[in-house]
């Protein structure tokens, strides 16, 4: 027995005291460390926080006015598509009337040259060439110009319909 009470070093409560004040003053020197690692922390994620708030007002009122901008664009868009419809379909309103002049034209064209052939089946002195001739020579030209005429115009009409 006398062995186990010398084995190991002892110490002085002296010793002790000052080794235990060494270790509290370390650790509340770690303490404090820690608090103000922790208070530095909170405040980066406050900052963060602030930083992220004003980036997604920031973003949702850019999207707000990105939104406001396509649905401007989308009512003009929208606007001329109307106007682009009105405007083919007088178009093609106008196709079909084209269509009707044109072809009113072939009986008085076809009555007028009925006429002069007539006129050209005639014998004798009855066979002549008057101001009624020029006239009916002048109407086929009136007529056969206004079908040119009118024919360029459909062909011009069916290009812009396409």
């Amino acid at each position: 027995m006398a062995g186990l009470c010398r084995g190991s070093q002892r110490f002085t409560h002296e010793e002790w005291n000052y080794s235990n004040n060494l270790k509290y003053r370390s650790a509340e020197k770690e303490r404090e460390f820690a608090q103000g690692l922790q208070n530095e922390c909170d405040r980066f994620i406050e900052e963060a926080a602030k930083r992220t708030e004003k980036t997604l007002r920031d973003v949702d009122k850019k999207i707000e006015q990105r939104i406001s901008d396509i649905k401007y664009w989308k009512s003009e868009v929208n606007k001329k598509l109307q106007d682009v419809t009105e405007e083919t379909e007088k178009l093609n309103e106008y196709h079909i009337r084209l269509k009707k002049a044109l072809d009113a034209t072939e009986e008085p064209l076809h009555i007028t040259q009925q006429c002069i052939l007539t006129r050209e089946g005639r014998t004798g002195i009855d066979l002549v060439h008057d101001d009624v001739q020029k006239e009916l020579c002048k109407e086929v030209e009136v007529f056969k110009g206004v079908q040119s005429l009118l024919q360029r115009t459909l062909e011009q009409t069916k290009e812009q319909l396409r």
